[in-house]
C-alpha cells in the first residue's frame, strides 16, 4: 500500500476508551485502556501519547483489593530506577463486570521514581489520573 492513496474504506476509526493525564515525562493523555476479565480478575492496561511518550499503567483488580504497576521507557540510559506506588483510587460506576461490556471508571495513582543518571540519583512524583471506558475482553 506504499505509494497508494488511503481511501475511506482504509481507514478504521480509533476509539479513545482513556482519558487520563500523566505527568510522567511530561504532561499528557494516555487515552487508550484495554481491559480483560478471566476468573474473576480484572486486567487494566491504560497507555497512549505515542510517539513522544511510551508509557503504561497496569491495574490489576482481584475483588475489592487493587495493584499497580507503572513501565515507562526512557530515550537516554538510566540506571537503578525504581517506582514505587504512594497513592492509589479506583472506583466504577457499575461493579457488574461482563465480558463484552463497557466499564466506566476513574483512576488516580501517585508513584514516586527514583533513577540515577550521569552519577545523579533524583527522585521525582507523578501522577496518572482521569476516566476510563473500555469493553470488557
Amino acid at each position: 500500500m506504499t505509494g497508494e492513496k488511503v481511501s475511506k474504506r482504509d481507514k478504521k476509526p480509533v476509539e479513545h476508551t482513556s482519558n487520563c493525564v500523566s505527568t510522567h515525562q511530561g504532561q499528557h493523555v494516555m487515552e487508550f485502556c484495554d481491559a480483560t476479565y478471566d476468573s474473576g480478575v480484572l486486567s487494566l492496561e491504560i497507555y497512549g501519547g505515542m510517539p513522544a511518550y511510551s508509557s503504561s499503567l497496569r491495574i490489576i483488580v482481584k475483588g475489592v483489593d487493587f495493584s499497580c504497576r507503572f513501565k515507562g521507557v526512557y530515550p537516554a540510559p538510566v540506571s537503578n530506577c525504581r517506582r514505587k506506588i504512594i497513592a492509589k483510587k479506583l472506583t466504577f460506576k457499575d461493579r457488574k463486570i461482563k465480558k463484552g461490556k463497557r466499564l466506566f471508571g476513574r483512576v488516580s495513582v501517585e508513584f514516586e521514581e527514583t533513577s540515577t543518571y550521569k552519577g545523579k540519583t533524583e527522585t521525582v512524583r507523578h501522577k496518572i489520573e482521569g476516566y476510563i471506558k473500555p469493553v470488557v475482553k
